[in-house]
Order: structure tokens, then C-alpha cells, then sequence
């Protein structure tokens, strides 16, 4: 979960923030996709001008199929990788 968390925060910290569109960001709402609800809770998002809005998808496959699509530009869900 901390990698989830430090890769959406290297992604707010490399995004534009003048007059930037949102970062739509594709949630599976369940304990894995906790560490972008803490960000956002904690406005680390916000703190750097990067605005958030939660998608609501149901699992990682719809979550990769609308990043692919370019529906959402990121997802916050459970990682497939398992360590070795």
C-alpha cells in the first residue's frame, strides 16, 4: 500500500498544476485503494495544486481497461505483484 500511495504522490508532484484538468483516478473502493483516500484526506494532492476525482470501478480489470481507453489518466487498486 506505502508503494501505491508513493507512486500517486510521484504522479502529483510531475503533473502541471496551472489551469490543469483533474487527475481522473480509478478507485476499486475497498482497503487496497486506501492509500489514495488517505492523500486525498490529508490533502497531499491539493497541498501541490493537483485537484482529484474518483472514479468508481468495480475490480482491476475495468480499472486497466479505462486507463487503456484513456477514460481515467490512473487507478488506485490492489497490485497484481506479488513479492518473490
Amino acid at each position: 500500500m506505502l508503494r501505491a500511495l508513493a507512486l500517486l504522490c510521484l504522479l502529483a508532484l510531475a503533473t502541471p498544476t496551472v489551469g490543469a484538468d483533474p487527475v481522473w483516478v480509478g478507485v476499486f473502493p475497498v482497503s487496497s485503494a486506501l492509500p489514495y483516500f488517505v492523500a486525498v484526506e490529508r490533502g497531499y494532492f491539493a497541498k501541490v495544486g493537483i485537484e482529484t476525482e474518483a472514479v468508481r470501478l468495480m475490480g482491476g480489470p475495468p480499472i486497466v481497461g479505462a486507463m487503456i481507453t484513456g477514460d481515467i489518466d490512473d487507478g488506485a487498486c490492489e497490485s497484481s505483484h506479488k513479492p518473490g
